[in-house]
């Protein structure tokens, strides 16, 4: 990991490494390496040590996304006009992700290439901590 980098844990926080410390002694034995991170959702920051379990980086925000992720995504349609749209990432048949959008399907991996911009991710995770289930059968 290095600093730029994203990470998501286990809770589906998605952060991105501002600051990384290396521990050593004064006889120079490295203990260990202490990122620091900044949530992207809100100004949220915090502190983990490596090799903490549950951490997913990569420097491509791109890696990060899972099954059922929520994406807002942007492009243009036109010269003068950009078309937003929120959309979910389904897993196929052969265990790729991909987002049906207006325009067309598009693999995760190839929203970029496609010149489709990410603005914002609400994880998995996230909106089942905040969904309020109108119906449940008991």
């Amino acid at each position: 990991m290095k600093v730029g980098d994203y990470i998501r844990d286990s809770e589906g926080e998605i952060a991105k490494i501002i600051k990384k410390h290396e521990i050593i002694t004064e006889d120079n034995i490295y203990i260990g390496t202490t990122y620091y991170w900044k949530s992207l959702k809100n100004d949220c920051e915090g502190c983990f040590s490596e090799g903490m379990k549950n951490i997913k980086s990569s420097p491509n925000i791109i890696d990060l996304i899972k099954e059922n992720d929520l994406i807002k995504i942007e492009y243009e349609i036109s010269d003068n006009e950009k078309q937003q749209e929120i959309v979910q990432a389904i897993r196929n048949f052969q265990g790729l992700l991909y987002v049906n959008t207006f325009v067309g399907k598009f693999f995760i991996q190839d929203l970029e290439h496609y010149n489709r911009k990410i603005l914002s991710i609400v994880t998995n995770e996230q909106f089942e901590s905040m969904e309020y289930e109108i119906w449940k059968t008991k």
